[in-house]
């Protein structure tokens, strides 16, 4: 998704984020599967879970706890537009 997509400014603007295992910020990864004009499916490499419990595994890529807070709050206020 381009960094414009109404799902990165729906609630917070998102630019760049913090992921586990990164050492620089980055754009956030997150694919989608477009049906009508509108995501219907979203998938990203980088993990919400684990930073939504602040629990990470050795070997888990995902993004940091205010990050991942961040881009799950964007997806439910998208999904419920």
């Amino acid at each position: 998704m381009k960094p414009d997509d109404p799902l990165f400014t729906s609630f917070h603007k998102i630019e760049k984020v913090s992921a586990h295992h990164e050492p620089q910020p980055i754009q956030p990864a997150i694919e989608a599967i477009v049906i009508d004009g509108r995501p219907a499916i979203l998938y990203s490499k980088f993990g919400l879970g684990d930073g939504w419990a602040q629990q990470y595994d050795a070997y888990a890529k995902c993004y940091a706890p205010a990050d991942a807070v961040k881009l799950g709050t964007n997806l439910v206020i998208y999904a419920m537009q």
